[in-house]
């Protein structure tokens, strides 16, 4: 497959991945879209009340043959921050094969990774825009994040809500 087919693909998986959180939060009774007019700061913009939120979306389909999760933390190509170093979202939603979410504030995820080295860095992934840094699913996963996807729309809005409340995780 060539780069440009490549990221044709990849792109239309992000944004069916990103369809998919706003699926979920829209059930759960809190209204969001898919922000295309912010792509840098995050992905999808959420209501809670008179407030909005947002969540910064990433698809991993390399997790399905690897078991890690990748974190994109630096663009070398561009020789700038870009995914959990950039994004100005209030959560992170991880996104794998088979529709499964999992879900964590950005700050609860950036301090996972302050306090855990990655078992290896790549440092020019995807077409060679991204340094990622890779996690065991199992660690990561588990340490981080929530499994969202499996949830009742009632128990996804307490699980955003609560967070969004608090503030702290």
């Amino acid at each position: 497959m060539g780069k440009k087919k490549r990221f044709l693909r990849d792109l239309a998986r992000g944004g069916k991945a990103e369809e998919l959180v706003s699926d979920l939060l829209n059930e759960s009774g809190l209204p969001s879209f898919v922000d295309k007019e912010t792509r840098l700061e995050w992905d999808v913009q959420a209501q809670y009340g008179e407030d909005n939120f947002t969540v910064e979306v990433k698809f991993d389909a390399y997790e399905a043959k690897s078991g890690n999760i990748a974190i994109e933390v630096y663009n070398p190509r561009l020789g700038k921050p870009s995914g959990i170093t950039a994004t100005q979202a209030f959560f992170w939603a991880h996104v794998l094969v088979d529709k499964v979410v999992w879900m964590t504030t950005v700050k609860k995820l950036k301090q996972y990774l302050d306090k855990h080295r990655p078992s290896r860095i790549i440092d020019a992934g995807g077409d060679n825009n991204a340094t990622l840094w890779l996690y065991p699913g199992d660690e990561i996963l588990p340490g981080a994040f929530v499994r969202v996807d499996t949830m009742t729309p009632h128990d996804f809005l307490n699980f955003v809500v609560q967070r969004l409340e608090k503030d702290d995780d």
